[in-house]
């Protein structure tokens, strides 16, 4: 007996949608105009103390990427150079540290007042053995092209234009073998060594 129910529901807005790849991983450096999906609290394992923000941004392009800002190393003691670009990202964001309320659900520790947030990222991409590892050297607004220090001390936006040049030729960082899920890509990034060398 065949149930004459739909296999799938049938819907006309499927056959507007443009035929294009899956989203991909962003796999060049360079500066791009990003939405916040989601911001995660990530804690150290193995007694670990560490604690960082990892960051779920989508490109305007539709591509994906997710790196870690560890703001408290593994003794527990806070990582300054995190400190100042997450301040930065606070501040371009338009929000204050008292904003960024952790929400626990079962699987995740997430900052809803991030999510949605959008945001230029100057990132440095590199290959961690066989996974995209995410640097990011800075956040700009992206009307105005201008990073936090240059709003703060009013002054002409240079340092975009810096990192576009420099990158602009950037080649594709090809991981050693494809057939790793995104998944894989993103959840390598939370054993990161903590102790990057600042």
């Amino acid at each position: 007996e065949i149930n004459m129910m739909n296999l799938w529901t049938e819907n006309e807005e499927d056959l507007r949608e443009e035929t294009r790849e899956q989203s991909t991983s962003v796999n060049k450096s360079g500066v791009y105009n990003c939405t916040i999906e989601e911001a995660l609290i990530i804690s150290g394992k193995n007694g670990s103390q560490s604690k960082g923000l990892k960051l779920v941004l989508k490109t305007d392009e539709e591509q994906y990427f997710y790196p870690v800002e560890f703001f408290i190393k593994a003794d527990g003691t806070e990582n300054e150079y995190a400190r100042k670009k997450l301040n930065k990202l606070t501040y371009l964001c338009k929000l204050k540290n008292k904003d960024l309320v952790p929400v626990e659900s079962p699987n995740k520790v997430f900052i809803p007042a991030l999510a949605d947030k959008k945001i230029g990222v100057i990132v440095e991409v590199s290959l961690n053995g066989e996974y995209l590892r995410y640097n990011i050297i800075g956040y700009y607004d992206i009307k105005s092209k201008k990073t936090a220090d240059e709003i703060q001390n009013k002054k002409n936006p240079e340092i975009y234009e810096r990192f576009r040049k420099k990158f602009e030729s950037a080649a594709p960082i090809e991981k050693p073998n494809n057939n790793h899920t995104e998944e894989n890509t993103e959840e390598k990034n939370e054993d990161l060594p903590e102790e990057l060398p600042f």
